[in-house]
């Protein structure tokens, strides 16, 4: 199933359910990363595949990609627009 997503700033993206996994894109429809999820970690990545960050549900922490905490909360959408 296809869910729509929005950002405060324009972004146009959608999750594949099945394969776990959230495409982030720009105002000019290309593709700046993307967010998949394994378990309860989720994972942002840029549109080279590196990772940005990560997320986990259980402690509701996001840290960067060295392991360190940059907040509380799911901000890897906003991460990936900074970093695209």
């Amino acid at each position: 199933m296809m869910t729509p997503v929005k950002s405060g700033i324009k972004i146009i993206g959608y999750t594949d359910e099945f394969a776990g996994k959230l495409k982030v894109y720009n105002d000019r429809h290309k593709q700046i990363g993307e967010i998949t999820k394994f378990g309860t970690k989720y994972t942002a990545k840029d549109m080279r595949l590196k990772v940005i960050a990560t997320y986990e549900e259980r402690y509701n922490e996001t840290k960067d990609a060295s392991g360190r905490k940059i907040g509380r909360g799911n901000m890897l959408v906003e991460l990936i627009l900074k970093n695209g």
